[in-house]
């Protein structure tokens, strides 16, 4: 049987023409900086790969607390791209944003994983029962997909404080390989691509359809006919 086959033509061509018009970058925004991280990502995937100096991207990033997930999008471009000296300059503090927005107590990434545990908040039972949901656990381990996509696997477990002497909460405990954390941004593009090419098949209007449905009716109730049971 044919199969479908994904190409990237038309990005590709995009690519090649933007890449000598390419903004002038400010860490401000949130939706431009994870487009910066999205544009890089796709660059790097395409085989082009961009001079760091052609960015104005600062030597160290802010700690703006709102702006995490922004600069962990941008990070996944930028390790992408091999710019491992501006990337080692953000770890430090991308790791500690993630830390405070998480309430992580420890974190180790000395292998080839992380290993996380992170504090489940007692003093907030409304809070506390939404971090017991898989959407909960889920961001943490992308935020750390995010931080480092060299990681083979990435564990986080979620670690009860106890409020009685006698009474502890149960871990929530979450290990995911990278293989089994496809990144978004490219689904999502193959998503719109395949969509196009599903328009590109469809009839020109709509006695077209009634012909084309026809036919397929009459080949259907032929192959029943000359079938035996």
């Amino acid at each position: 049987m044919p199969q479908k086959k994904m190409t990237y033509t038309m990005l590709d061509r995009f690519i090649e023409l933007s890449k000598d018009h390419l903004p002038y970058v400010q860490l401000i925004d949130p939706r431009e900086v994870s487009s910066i991280g999205y544009s890089l990502f796709w660059y790097a995937n395409r085989k082009s790969y961009l001079n760091v100096k052609e960015f104005s991207l600062p030597v160290e990033l802010p700690e703006k607390k709102e702006m995490l997930d922004a600069f962990l999008n941008l990070t996944i471009g930028i390790q992408y791209q091999g710019w491992d000296k501006l990337y080692e300059s953000y770890y430090p503090t991308l790791i500690k944003m993630i830390k405070d927005r998480f309430s992580i107590v420890y974190l180790d990434d000395r292998n080839d994983m992380f290993d996380v545990l992170y504090l489940l908040n007692i003093y907030d039972p409304e809070h506390a029962s939404k971090q017991y949901s898989n959407e909960s656990i889920m961001t943490i381990i992308q935020a750390l997909r995010r931080v480092d996509v060299r990681k083979s696997q990435y564990n986080a477990r979620l670690i009860g404080d106890k409020i009685h002497t006698d009474i502890e909460t149960l871990d929530y405990i979450k290990t995911i390989k990278s293989r089994n954390l496809p990144w978004l941004w490219i689904t999502e593009l193959n998503g719109w691509f395949s969509k196009l090419h599903e328009y590109d098949l469809l009839q020109g209007n709509w006695n077209d359809v009634q012909e084309t449905l026809l036919m397929c009716f009459n080949e259907n109730d032929e192959i029943l006919n000359n079938s035996y049971f």
